[in-house]
């Protein structure tokens, strides 16, 4: 099974009629439809693989298009509509986007972690499992770095700010090559209960967000307007995740009769202005954490079944991948280039564990320092 190397390839991707500057490929490429842009990852990624291998190689180049590229479309069935083009309605105040620190030029490469730690954001080596501090609440004295993070072209992580008796939550972009902070979006709605990952990147101008109140909403990080696509129904919702079709999955009521995963479904994908329709997946989980999707399913942590499980997205029937051993407090979960799910588990010392989707088994990436009471995880392309 070959490593999906998406940064790389940016040039090759689509024919010319439909290639736009881009900083990663397929994520930000829609020209036309999302069906032509998976074809064409496809045709780069696997020329060089046949047979069961070849195969093999389309599922992961189509699963990692459809996963991390909404390719800013909304995913009508002639890919003629784009986010970027449809009118936003707002439902909560915009905001000026404010610098809040300038800091040095952050080095990531494809395939490394961001994990999200007792107020830090540290960069982790997949291979190496060596440990470097990117931003940290030491940066701002009034400012606490939660635990939602997630990585577009540049890197978004929900916040709380005090000033004056006051406390707002904020989402915090970090432009990797400048270093440069600054508040995209702000407001009540925004609210996180401790060690929860509600927010995930659609791309660099689009993220949804799950908050403590059960509201699912959209935001404009150009503008910071945030449009509600679910105002009721989701129970201390925990993770976030969502595929090109326009469902959104969650983690929802945990440590509840009715634990398990929600599906919202946005018709034609339009998070910038749609409705969404909420239905309950499955609801027999212990304590679901996280979600991530992978291919037609979705991958979920469940921190005191002690597990990692996967669970067809249309029927909701569950397949343990991965169970104990290594995985005492398992919490963020991503998929890395080859595959295999990156868990952040927050059992002391604090630990990164690699799980192979295919047989379960269990390595170490990464254990102590920076990375203890680590909760989220996103992955650089």
């Amino acid at each position: 099974m070959m490593m999906i190397v998406l940064a790389a390839l940016l040039f090759a991707l689509v024919a010319p009629s439909h290639a736009v500057a881009a900083k990663k490929p397929c994520r930000t490429l829609c020209g036309g439809p999302i069906a032509e842009c998976v074809a064409a990852e496809i045709a780069v990624q696997c020329a060089d693989t046949t047979g069961r291998a070849g195969q093999a190689c389309a599922k992961i180049a189509k699963g990692a298009c459809k996963r991390f590229t909404i390719l800013r479309c909304k995913a009508n069935p002639d890919g003629s509509s784009c986010l970027s083009t449809v009118t936003t309605t707002t439902t909560s105040p915009s905001v000026t986007t404010t610098t809040i620190f300038q800091g040095q030029p952050i080095s990531l490469n494809s395939g490394d972690l961001l994990v999200t730690a007792r107020g830090k954001i540290v960069r982790v080596d997949p291979t190496s499992g060596a440990q470097t501090v990117i931003a940290s609440n030491d940066q701002h004295p009034n400012l606490v770095f939660g635990s939602g993070i997630s990585i577009a072209d540049d890197v978004f992580v929900i916040a709380r700010q005090f000033s004056q008796g006051d406390v707002t939550d904020v989402v915090v972009r970090i432009d990797p090559p400048t270093g440069t902070q600054t508040i995209v979006s702000t407001g009540r709605f925004l609210a996180q209960q401790d060690d929860t990952l509600g927010l995930v990147a659609v791309d660099d101008d689009h993220l949804l967000v799950a908050n403590q109140f059960g509201r699912l909403f959209h935001i404009d990080t150009a503008t910071g307007e945030q449009h509600v696509l679910l105002s009721v129904g989701l129970v201390y919702p925990r993770g976030i995740s969502f595929n090109a079709g326009g469902d959104v999955f969650v983690t929802n009521a945990p440590f509840t009769p009715f634990a398990g995963i929600a599906k919202v479904h946005v018709p034609n994908a339009d998070f910038a202005s749609g409705i969404g329709n909420q239905t309950l997946l499955s609801a027999s989980l212990a304590t679901p954490y996280a979600v991530v999707t992978l291919f037609d399913d979705i991958i979920i942590s469940d921190n005191e079944a002690r597990a990692i499980l996967r669970m067809n997205a249309t029927t909701g029937s569950i397949t343990p991948i991965s169970m104990g051993g290594m995985l005492i407090d398992p919490r963020g979960i991503e998929i890395a280039t080859d595959g295999s799910i990156i868990v952040v588990d927050g059992s002391a010392p604090g630990k990164i564990v690699r799980v192979d989707a295919t047989n379960g088994a269990q390595t170490i990436v990464a254990t102590g320092g920076d990375i203890d009471g680590g909760v989220g995880v996103a992955l650089f392309f």
